[in-house]
């Protein structure tokens, strides 16, 4: 859907880039590098279809200027939450859990699945303005330590773990 959505970003657009990265079995790596391929977008898309060593990743992601997320089926995804990290802003379809870690404008856009138009009009109207990169950006490491950092996990759990007690039959009860 990505290599789909690159001629309608790049007509509005003409300097974008597709990095498509992380691994990918044998019949998809051949599948994206044949549809790279017909697509004739020549150097618009950069494919990286292996394993990316955690060392590696944070150069990876620093090539980003968004990072988008064009899942067909997915409950929730390490690499969003790694881009959120990251300080990048995100372009997500509707689905699974993807739009939780996404606040619409502040770091990001979430886009009806499978509207690849939709995605690329987010993506173009992101690209334009540096200065919207960098402020999504910020948002997105703001919302990666207050919503999912260790603290805010911790707390999270323990919440839950008051919860549980406050049902658990007398007895058992710590004190």
């Amino acid at each position: 859907l990505a290599i789909q959505m690159m001629p309608k970003l790049l007509a509005m657009v003409p300097q974008a880039r597709l990095l498509i990265a992380g691994p990918a079995s044998g019949d998809t790596a051949d599948e994206v590098a044949k549809m790279a391929e017909k697509s004739r977008l020549g150097s618009a898309v950069i494919p990286v279809l292996r394993y990316i060593p955690n060392a590696d990743l944070k150069a990876l992601f620093q090539r980003t200027d968004v990072c988008i997320f064009p899942y067909r089926r997915i409950s929730q995804s390490g690499a969003l939450m790694t881009a959120l990290a990251e300080g990048r802003p995100l372009v997500a379809f509707d689905i699974g859990g993807l739009p939780q870690a996404i606040e619409e404008g502040g770091n990001g856009h979430v886009v009806p699945r499978g509207d690849i138009a939709a995605m690329a009009e987010a993506v173009a109207g992101i690209l334009r303005d540096p200065a919207i990169v960098r402020r999504m950006g910020r948002r997105s490491r703001e919302l990666a330590k207050a919503s999912f950092g260790r603290a805010a996990c911790f707390m999270k759990n323990l919440g839950v773990y008051l919860e549980l007690l406050d049902e658990a039959p007398n007895g058992c009860r710590v004190a």
